[in-house]
């Protein structure tokens, strides 16, 4: 038993029986069969040529088609080998099955913790945990659970980050010990992995981000990363160092909002050197009217993103909107015409505030309330209608927008 194994711990993963690029077949000839008709940005999208080194980013906006986007590029391209990376298992078993069935094997599916793990087994030999246990011997005293703390948000912010030394920097939520102390503490609990402890997979990816990404012969030609937004800038520095391999990133800045679990910044992705920026801006969730009032309300709101704001919606969608000042006239209006409600809100909070005053006042309708996330807008409706009425009834400033466009003088505070 290795040192510091638990008596019945099992690792995690097993041993892979092959290495990743075992699973490729022979490169063979892109196909000159006729591809489905895309959309002009789509289009632009799959006909770009990369060359090795080269990355192409593409901003996209909520059901934009991002993955449909990798997808189509995949299909049309058969002759590289692509690892195309994912952020977390439920997605992976997904889109492997939607590839295998499409017969897309030069595609190998694997989230970057999955394939950083396959790539760094001898080092920590199969043995990885989730998470790490600090010991209480670490610290002492009345004050023992706040600086144990301070130690995992040190150590967190540097695992998730992209550098390559723990440095002061890090230190963050350091309470009952001063800085030096509680890095230390945390530089010493990420030396003794895998020596003592098992490594946890954020050590193993940091792990990889520093001794193998730039230097390990990987086997791939194309890396195609989905929702980059979600990837701290450890994994987001692993995969731009990989060599001589060509790069496509897809991203919604709208929907960077996870900086508190230390995910990248818009402005860390837009900042990227980039060979070729692609947009996506058209949404298949819905038509145009919910788009311009979308566009309308972002800018109401910002001034500044007025230049920046391209949400188209769908011509296959038909949509209206309308307002309310009452959630019962819009509730009302749905038994009338029987069409779909669905509530806009700029965050989570008066979405499930919204629900709930729903649910509390027409029970019915518990079984029909979805909520759904993504930028620029999250929204909560009902799914089971043909037709579309979005009731901005978060209404002041929502109505102002709209009084805005029909050359009324908004009333807000």
């Amino acid at each position: 038993m290795r040192a510091g194994q638990a008596r019945g711990w099992k690792p995690i993963y097993r041993r892979p029986t092959a290495a990743p690029s075992a699973a490729f077949p022979p490169r063979r000839a892109a196909s000159s069969a006729s591809a489905p008709r895309l959309s002009e940005e789509l289009r632009a999208i799959v006909e770009t040529e990369l060359e090795p080194g080269q990355l192409m980013s593409i901003e996209a906006y909520a059901g934009a088609g991002k993955s449909t986007a990798l997808l189509e590029y995949a299909k049309r391209h058969p002759d590289l080998r692509t690892l195309y990376v994912v952020f977390n298992k439920s997605v992976q078993e997904d889109q492997e099955e939607r590839y295998e069935a499409l017969g897309l094997k030069h595609v190998k599916v694997m989230t970057l913790d999955g394939y950083a793990f396959s790539a760094t087994m001898d080092w920590h030999e199969g043995n990885v945990v989730e998470d790490y246990n600090l010991d209480v011997d670490l610290v002492r005293g009345e004050t023992c659970a706040l600086r144990l703390q301070g130690i995992r948000n040190t150590l967190d912010t540097f695992l998730a980050s992209a550098d390559v030394e723990m440095t002061v920097k890090h230190c963050a939520g350091v309470q009952g010990m001063n800085f030096y102390e509680a890095l230390n503490i945390a530089d010493f609990v990420y030396q003794q992995r895998p020596i003592d402890q098992p490594p946890t997979f954020s050590m193993v990816t940091k792990y990889f981000q520093i001794t193998h990404a730039s230097t390990r012969r990987h086997g791939y030609d194309l890396v195609m990363i989905d929702e980059a937004h979600d990837c701290t800038p450890a994994q987001l520095a692993a995969l731009m160092a990989m060599p001589s391999t060509r790069r496509i990133i897809v991203y919604d800045r709208h929907q960077t909002i996870n900086e508190w679990r230390r995910s990248v910044a818009a402005e860390d992705l837009a900042n990227l050197t980039t060979t070729y920026v692609r947009p996506l801006t058209m949404s298949w969730r819905f038509g145009d009217d919910v788009a311009d009032a979308a566009r309308r309300s972002i800018r109401f709101l910002d001034p500044a993103c007025e230049s920046e704001v391209a949400i188209r919606g769908s011509p296959s969608k038909k949509s209206v909107v309308r307002t309310y000042d009452d959630l019962s006239l819009a509730v009302a209006s749905l038994a009338e015409a029987e069409t779909r409600l669905v509530v806009l809100a700029r965050n989570n909070a008066t979405l499930i505030s919204t629900a709930y005053k729903l649910v509390r006042r027409y029970p019915e309708l518990a079984s029909e309330v979805r909520f759904q996330s993504g930028g620029p807008f999250a929204h909560l409706g009902a799914c089971n209608c043909t037709k579309m009425v979005a009731a901005l009834c978060t209404c002041r400033v929502w109505k102002a927008c709209l009084d805005a466009r029909r050359g009324e003088v908004p009333d807000v505070c």
